[in-house]
Formats: structure tokens, C-alpha cells, sequence
């Protein structure tokens, strides 16, 4: 058996832990949610006073569901500080982004297994006359249902590119 040297890691990689503190961020002059940002328990602690004090960024508590008998917190309904707040506001498509950053390796039902796969690009019916299929199960489809064609494909390298680094 060979010794072998420890791997370098990176810094901000020596220490993680589990996405706690979402912001939800509106859009303009509406009451759905455009965008979800990750916010450390350090900062949240910080912007609390301003949040309770100006509603229209609510913070809420998430935790990922790595295991099916977990209740599934991804409609963001656990604890909410700041405005008037409803599951219905946050797009399908934040929350199964939401769903894959944070490692929530269960699917709440068999309709939210459709949904991860068309916003993946992957084939989970019959191929459709003259669908280009992949090796991998990755389809070249015309129109994905949620977001646009590149955001999982282009998250994914950015995060795969900072890994490797």
C-alpha cells in the first residue's frame, strides 16, 4: 500500500455548511419573487433590523430535504422575517434551482420529477419524431419549459470550473 500526500483544499472549502437564510428579492412593481439569495447566518444577523423594518426583501429559513422522511421546506414557509409572504410568489424554476445548489436530494412528488427534468434538459418520456437523444439521457429540445436553455447547463461549469481551481 502507497502513502499518498493530502489533497490541497481551497480555503472556503475547509468549512461548509447547509444553506440556512434566504432572501427573497421581488420583482419590480410585483409580488413575485424574482430572485433568491443566499445570505450566511452572519449577514442575516446583520440585516435583520433593516428587514423587519422594510419588508419588501423577506428573509426565510430553509433547510435542504436529504432524506425522504423530512418534511419538504422548499416552498420557503418555515420561518419568514419581513413582508407578507406566500409559496405561490417564488416561480417553479427558483425553486428547483434552489433545490439543486442546496443538495435536496428528494423530489416531493412524481410531477416535480417532470419539472427537474425539463428544466435539466433530460428525456423522461418517448422521444419525441426526430429529437436528437445523448448517450447520457440529455436531450437538444427546441423549448424547455422553465428559464432559459443555458442557466443549468452554464450554473453547473461555473460552479464546476471554481471547483477544479
Amino acid at each position: 500500500m502507497c502513502a499518498r500526500e493530502p489533497v490541497q483544499h481551497r480555503l472556503s472549502m475547509s468549512y461548509q455548511r447547509p444553506i440556512q437564510s434566504i432572501l427573497s428579492v421581488y420583482k419590480a412593481n410585483s409580488r413575485i419573487v424574482e430572485h433568491l439569495v443566499i445570505v450566511s447566518p452572519y449577514e442575516a444577523n446583520v440585516l435583520l433590523a433593516d428587514i423587519c423594518r422594510y419588508p419588501k426583501v423577506p428573509l426565510h429559513i430553509f433547510v435542504p430535504r436529504t432524506n425522504a422522511s423530512f418534511a419538504p421546506l422548499d416552498r420557503l414557509e418555515l420561518y419568514n422575517v419581513g413582508g407578507d409572504f406566500s409559496a405561490e410568489q417564488v416561480p417553479q424554476s427558483l425553486t428547483i434551482q434552489l433545490n439543486l445548489f442546496t443538495g435536496s436530494l428528494c423530489l416531493r412528488d412524481f410531477n416535480g420529477y417532470f419539472e427537474l427534468c425539463d428544466f435539466l434538459g433530460l428525456l423522461r418520456t418517448r422521444p419525441l419524431e426526430g429529437q436528437q437523444i445523448y448517450a447520457d439521457g440529455f436531450i437538444n429540445s427546441p423549448k424547455r419549459s422553465m428559464g432559459s436553455e443555458e442557466v443549468a447547463g452554464s450554473f453547473l461549469t461555473h460552479v464546476s470550473d471554481e471547483d477544479s481551481t
